[in-house]
């Protein structure tokens, strides 16, 4: 089972660091904060209260089971400065600060597994990665914890992550320095920071291109900022938060909706009528958000339950804890 480093860095407890530091009780909340402090300053949300309502806890017992087990460690600290780094992230999707990893939040979440140690997932290995195979959803699958090496340009490798900073993997199976200004790409991360790939599709490379700022003209319906769209002019407007006008969602803020009415708005909460889905703990049942069921309920999918999981049944699917597999 795969667990990204930063979703599940956001999970673990604090150990030993006497300096300013995150705790476990407050490191899901401080996580959400962080997040909704870019977002607001870069206009995809009108105040943090919005943003910080829009997210629904999610299930952590797998990772508190491995750090109780001492599989996992943690650092508070790292974490403090992870998050502060990631706050105050531009929001120029393409820059530097974006896409390059953060030395602290790769640090605050360290596997304590040594090569080929019996592991459930990437986390508990020291060198990041475990063989563990794809599982059934009620089922736990364990693997060995792999060797890992980063590769030099010119090196073989099988995905971007074999490589060094600022190459990739080519199409070649070796590392390759990023694509520069109109160089061949297939995906923005073949791109060198500031440039984005243009153009690609199954039969042709696309060519990497700089990305426009607000305010500038966008002849490849891209723009580089977080809070930006390509409007029908070309040019890179702020995109919608309440009350803009919309035809679709995509008109609007990601954390918003195109009302009936035309206009973005904020997504619905509890007891509030709905379309779609709804903000934080709700899910959207015939037509209003309603409050997640408890285990032993009739479920149909894994939001509608309060454990985040729907577990199949013989006759009917039900709500049901997570198997923990550390």
């Amino acid at each position: 089972m795969r667990v990204h480093r930063l979703v599940a860095a956001t999970l673990l407890a604090a150990c030993g660091d006497h300096g300013p530091s995150i705790a476990l009780e407050d490191l899901y909340a401080e996580t959400v904060r962080a997040r909704c402090d870019r977002l607001v300053r870069c206009g995809l949300v009108t105040s943090p209260e919005t943003c910080t309502a829009y997210f629904r806890t999610p299930d952590e017992n797998a990772l508190h089971a491995a750090i109780a087990a001492r599989k996992i460690r943690y650092d508070g600290a790292d974490a403090l400065r992870c998050l502060d780094a990631l706050a105050a992230q531009p929001c120029d999707e393409t820059s530097r600060e974006v896409r390059a990893p953060i030395e602290a939040c790769e640090r605050m979440l360290r596997g304590t597994l040594a090569v080929g140690a019996e592991c459930s997932f990437d986390a508990e290995c020291s060198s990041g990665s475990c063989d563990a195979p794809p599982c059934l959803p009620d089922t736990c699958c364990t693997g060995k914890c792999l060797a890992t090496h980063t590769a030099a340009a010119g090196a073989p490798c099988t995905i971007d992550d074999d490589c060094v900073a600022r190459t990739f993997c080519g199409p070649q199976r070796t590392c390759a320095p990023l694509s520069g200004r109109g160089q061949p790409c297939r995906v923005d991360a073949n791109c060198d920071y500031g440039f984005a790939c243009i153009g690609a599709s199954d039969l042709e490379d696309g060519a990497c291109r700089a990305m426009p700022l607000l305010g500038e003209s966008c002849p490849y319906m891209r723009c580089a900022e977080l809070g930006a769209v390509c409007n029908s002019a070309q040019l890179c407007v702020p995109i919608g938060l309440p009350g803009a006008p919309c035809m679709t969602g995509l008109d609007c803020s990601p954390l918003l909706e195109c009302g009936a009415d035309g206009r973005c708005a904020d997504a619905p909460h509890l007891g509030e009528p709905c379309a779609i889905s709804c903000a934080g703990e709700a899910w959207c049942s015939q037509g209003r958000c309603v409050a997640p069921l408890e285990n032993t309920t009739p479920c149909t999918a894994d939001n509608q339950c309060a454990s985040l999981y729907c577990e199949e049944g013989v006759v009917f699917d039900q709500c049901a804890d997570r198997p923990v597999c550390f």
